[in-house]
């Protein structure tokens, strides 16, 4: 079992562990990009793994040989971020549920999607500004995007119409879907340390609560396989887990264990793992059921800008 189904922690606790650290435990480097990977996804099936980049390119990979399969250039919007948040500019993709299509969004509101062979399936702007989040639902039938214009819009995966939309009090950082595709998760962020997540209804766009505690932008949230925790990352140097029964803070990890800002989380497909990658260019390993931190991966130096697990559990990209 994991913390995630464990309900005897009666209050917000916070860890500060020694991991081990792992000297090089890199099987596969993808080569290609000619500036900085802003953005990576798996599959669903788990064969292949997309790729964009400052050099306004995304790539399409064969993740067991590490071979290119596609390539689409001169991606709109601006390369670099301009926002106040200079470690991530918008370059959000993802796959569809069948693998066969991938989206993405652009720094100046663009969405467009592109089959694996290259060809454009859509492309329009949908946003008045940058694009922070996308995604598809577990159900396939609607793509999913949030934005700094503050709103989150719900798009017909298949005509690409507006189906719904709905208005942020700030700017949106990112957005995770619950595995059952019944609730979305939006972070966002104000003036001063007003961030928050605020959790949404995915099939009528009401808004049913919100989550607070973070001190600096949220960067990544996700939720675990059955939706009963969210796992949140920030600026801050911490990771915190929360039950979304209760709405509250089952843990705080962080503090002194990580001496920069968290920039990515994500947990292993059988919930018994956690890792979160930094602006040092350090990706730390959990153990969910004992909230110990087992391992430190020293390999990128610079920032963690994705990070992800294979759809087996097998490999971490990052």
């Amino acid at each position: 079992s994991d913390i995630f189904s464990t309900d005897s922690l009666p209050q917000a606790i916070v860890f500060d562990q020694r991991p081990i650290e792992i000297e090089d435990p890199c099987e596969m480097t993808l080569q290609g990009h000619t500036n900085g990977v802003r953005m990576c996804r798996y599959s669903p099936q788990g064969d292949l793994i997309v790729s964009a980049a400052e050099d306004a390119s995304l790539r399409v990979w064969d993740a067991f040989s590490g071979a290119e399969i596609m390539q689409v250039a001169n991606l709109p919007g601006p390369n670099r971020p301009t926002l106040a948040d200079p470690y991530h500019g918008e370059r959000p993709i993802c796959f569809s549920g069948d693998g066969r299509l991938v989206a993405t969004g652009s720094e100046d509101g663009w969405l467009q999607v592109w089959d694996l062979t290259g060809a454009q399936a859509h492309s329009a702007k949908s946003h008045s500004t940058g694009i922070t989040g996308l995604s598809y639902s577990p159900d396939n039938s609607t793509i999913a995007s949030c934005s700094k214009d503050k709103t989150v819009k719900f798009w017909c995966a298949s005509s690409y119409k507006l189906k719904y939309h709905v208005t942020l009090s700030g700017e949106a950082l990112s957005l995770s879907y619950s595995p059952d595709g019944h609730k979305l998760a939006v972070s966002m962020h104000n003036v001063g340390d007003d961030s928050k997540v605020t959790l949404w209804n995915a099939i009528n766009g009401k808004a049913f609560d919100r989550l607070t505690g973070h001190k600096g932008w949220i960067w990544g949230i996700t939720f675990n396989k059955n939706a009963k925790v969210l796992i949140s990352c920030s600026s801050d140097r911490t990771l915190k887990v929360w039950n979304m029964d209760s709405k509250t803070l089952i843990a705080s990890l962080g503090g002194h264990t990580h001496r920069a800002p968290i920039s990515r989380t994500t947990l292993s497909p059988d919930g018994s793992l956690l890792a979160c990658g930094s602006l040092s260019g350090e990706i730390s390993i959990w153990n969910s059921s004992s909230l110990v931190q087992l391992h430190t991966l020293k390999r990128h130096y610079s920032h963690i800008k994705a990070l992800l697990f294979s759809p087996d559990g097998q490999h971490l990209v990052s």
